[in-house]
């Protein structure tokens, strides 16, 4: 079962702007990623839902996609996300951010496998 979530999952560059990602779906998948391990215990990542235009238009130009493919936009114009999860790191819990940015991946992989499923 996870080898075929495994496979499902991609790298998703363009979105269906029909679809809106609702807040009860957001806060699912940050269930699912808050019970994922955490360095030392000390559970240092917040959560930021973004899921109306008007918070999703100030996110966009703060992400980089592809940043590394010259001369390409991404997402292409009127296919940009409908929801973000912003996860961040509390610096009055966490003493350097670099301790945990492995905790940012594995909730991230976890979010997108729920996503994916």
């Amino acid at each position: 079962m996870l080898k075929d979530l495994v496979q499902k999952n991609r790298s998703y560059r363009s979105f269906d702007p029909e679809r809106a990602v609702t807040r009860e779906e957001l806060l699912e998948f940050v269930d699912i990623a808050r019970q994922t391990s955490s360095s030392r215990n000390i559970q240092p990542l917040k959560y930021r839902l973004v899921c109306t235009p008007e918070e999703c238009a100030k996110v966009l130009p703060l992400t980089a996609w592809a940043g590394r493919l010259k001369n390409v936009k991404l997402p292409p114009e009127g296919h940009a996300p409908t929801a973000y999860i912003v996860v961040c790191c509390d610096m009055t819990i966490a003493e350097t951010i670099t301790t945990f940015l492995r905790d940012v991946g594995i909730v991230a992989q976890t979010i997108l496998l729920a996503a994916t499923e």
